[in-house]
């Protein structure tokens, strides 16, 4: 008897009834088809037959399963400026997009510029993109509006049409100061430390306003279903003194020269000035607060956020630090002023007042941890943070003469 050899066609319309014979006859609540039970091959076998989708196109298709990571920060000042400078340079996908608030005092509608990834929208319309973002920075600081520092304003936490269009599971950080510590006689603060800012100054503003945010993460939208209550994360991030390429103090002793020690007065009007005793003040390099800022708000397992202080592991007195911006600037051979300024203050700004009253050390332990993975601080003291913007500075500093 001869044996025929069955043609391949017939096999594969074969197995194609069968498969369409065992779909319909399953019962209606299992007649689904899953990605991985049709496989279709040739017959026989073709070993150069490989899948025909690329690494590229598999990645753009899990892509889209994920969520879309959109990152809105208030503001366009040093701080969201410098992470927008991260984020687009990074290129790691941490946000998809990035919106930045901005308002012209001169009445013009146009935005600012922008050579990064950065897009821009007005203040007055974050109202109709807040509630597409997965992220929201708040960088704007508050307003003082008179001389005893109760009445400020916050453009955004005073906006109650906005406030109600934050959405419930959207990751939240507010930038505050350091300042919010006040005086612990030079001993180190951390995140748990008292709170003890003076009422009325600029630092009383911004706990008041962290209070706000912070209230704003367990509220319920609606007071009798707890089904709607927030799942907000919210951070805040205590920022020490802040120096970056285009304002340290490099910047302060080239243009106007070695600071004098600040001076006090005496009760008695009749004795000569006494000098201040000095204490320690903290910094922090504005790239060191980008790259913490970002590792804490992409984390997805610190749910509730936290507080987090951002400075560098160095704390020293301001004469220091301007003595090793005078070395760094002799060294490379720029041209300073050379004097001794008259940076002699009996009533001067807030911050020198704080300077003179508020002392304390930042610990920054709790910075160093979130960037442990992120290969830590790029500027551990001032002294490296001085040398990076000494770089960027000195050959337009010595065109200038």
């Amino acid at each position: 008897m001869i044996v025929r050899s069955v043609p391949s066609w017939l096999i594969l319309m074969l197995h194609f009834f069968e498969s369409v014979n065992c779909f319909l006859s399953s019962p209606p609540s299992r007649q689904r088809i899953s990605s991985s039970s049709i496989v279709i091959t040739s017959y026989p076998p073709s070993k150069s037959n490989k899948s025909t989708l690329s690494s590229s196109k598999l990645a753009a298709a899990a892509r889209e399963e994920e969520e879309v990571k959109r990152l809105l920060i208030f503001g366009n000042g040093n701080v969201a400026n410098e992470i927008g400078n991260y984020v687009s340079e990074a290129n790691d996908g941490t946000f998809d997009t990035i919106f930045s608030t901005y308002r012209n005092s001169n009445g013009s509608n146009s935005p600012p510029s922008s050579n990064n990834k950065v897009e821009f929208i007005h203040f007055d319309h974050a109202s109709d993109f807040i509630s597409e973002c997965t992220h929201v920075l708040i960088t704007i600081p508050p307003s003082i509006q008179n001389s005893s520092g109760f009445n400020f304003d916050d453009p955004v936490s005073d906006d109650l049409e906005l406030m109600r269009s934050i959405p419930k599971n959207v990751t939240i950080g507010y930038v505050s100061t350091t300042g919010v510590y006040g005086n612990h006689n030079n001993s180190f603060v951390n995140e748990a430390s008292p709170i003890l800012c003076k009422l009325g100054t600029k630092a009383f503003a911004y706990r008041e306003i962290e209070k706000r945010w912070q209230q704003l993460q367990t509220r319920h939208d609606d007071a009798d279903d707890d089904a709607n209550a927030s799942n907000r994360n919210i951070f805040i991030f205590r920022c020490a003194g802040l120096y970056g390429n285009n304002f340290s103090a490099l910047h302060t002793v080239r243009n106007r020269g070695i600071p004098k020690p600040e001076l006090k007065p005496e009760p008695e009007s009749t004795r000569p000035m006494a000098m201040m005793d000095e204490g320690y003040t903290s910094r922090v390099h504005l790239k060191d607060v980008a790259r913490a800022i970002v590792a804490t708000m992409k984390r997805t397992d610190l749910k509730g956020g936290g507080i987090y202080n951002l400075s560098d592991s160095a704390p020293a007195p301001r004469s220091q630090v301007m003595n090793y911006a005078k070395e760094l600037l002799s060294q490379s051979n720029v041209s300073t002023d050379g004097r001794e300024t008259g940076d002699i203050v009996v009533a001067g700004s807030e911050r020198r007042k704080r300077r003179n009253k508020d002392r304390k050390r930042v610990s920054n332990d709790a910075m160093k941890e979130m960037l442990r993975d992120e290969g830590g601080l790029l500027y551990p003291t001032y002294r490296e943070g001085l040398q990076e913007v000494l770089a960027n500075n000195i050959d337009q500093w010595k065109a200038m003469g």
